[in-house]
């Protein structure tokens, strides 16, 4: 994870079984809120601005 001006790079290895779950969305949701201190919500508002 590295940051660039504004943007943040996250570099991930996608997993190599791909399951309907879809706790991932959150897990994603939360490392989004730890990462950047937006929730959706705000992200989605910000990402509008663009």
């Amino acid at each position: 994870m590295k940051q660039e001006k504004n943007s943040l790079i996250i570099d991930i290895v996608p997993p190599k079984k791909i399951c309907g779950d879809y706790a991932i969305i959150k897990k994603w949701n939360d490392f989004l809120f730890k990462a950047t201190g937006k929730d959706t919500k705000e992200r989605k508002k910000d990402f509008g601005k663009a």
